[in-house]
């Protein structure tokens, strides 16, 4: 399997092909023994928030895994918010909101199975946390700045937030700081709420959008 395969899974479960830099919150739920989660992240992320590959060829088991993961978390949305094959590609990781149903059930059964090639990690929404929060979203009345995208992140259980500068440089927004981040960040809270970890980037002139909503 090559890059293509690998894209595709990560795509198929977030909508997007893109990550967070880094985790933005802490799930509801702790980590147990029994939900055999792996110190460390599995997918990483260059400065774009696009997934990076350490090269190598996935195996067909660690293949097969992952479409098992995949399946079960397309069957079940509000338990999951995403699978990606992991950097090395060595194994792949499923991203598990706090519910305890069939993807839960399967993941665990998985990763006892095969601990070193399944990756549990524990995010605080499901996908279908975060399309409903992108619908919320959607319906806001245009502000300045403006919000030119958003998209889900299988890493946090959150959402990536493109913003149009208006008063802050690209640099503040990309180290989530600044007077646009904080004025977008207000208006999404208010309407969202607090706990959905939120990643601001950098809308730049003239390049394309590949965020929702944009």
């Amino acid at each position: 399997m090559g890059q293509g395969t690998r894209t595709a899974l990560v795509a198929l479960v977030t909508g997007i092909a893109v990550a967070a830099t880094g985790a933005c919150g802490s799930p509801d739920r702790t980590p147990g023994a029994d939900s055999t989660s792996v110190p460390g992240e599995c997918l990483h992320v260059d400065v774009n928030g696009s997934p990076r590959w350490q090269g190598g060829t996935i195996s067909a088991q660690v293949s097969q895994l992952g479409e098992e993961l995949q399946q079960v978390a397309n069957e079940h949305p509000d338990e999951s918010s995403g699978v990606a094959f992991c950097s090395d590609v060595s194994s792949v990781g499923i991203y598990l909101s706090p519910a305890n149903g069939p993807t839960r059930a399967r993941a665990v059964e998985l990763a006892r199975a095969h601990p070193a090639l399944v990756r549990i990690t524990e995010v605080p929404h499901s996908l279908a946390d975060q399309l409903a929060a992108m619908d919320t979203i959607r319906r806001l009345p245009e502000g300045s700045p403006m919000i030119a995208g958003y998209g889900p992140d299988a890493r946090t259980g959150g959402l990536h937030v493109r913003i149009a500068p208006l008063d802050s440089s690209a640099d503040e927004i990309r180290a989530q700081s600044g007077a646009d981040v904080a004025a977008v960040r207000a208006r999404i809270v208010a309407a969202v709420g607090p706990d959905l970890p939120l990643y601001f980037q950098v809308r730049e002139a003239g390049t394309a959008d590949g965020l929702a909503g944009s």
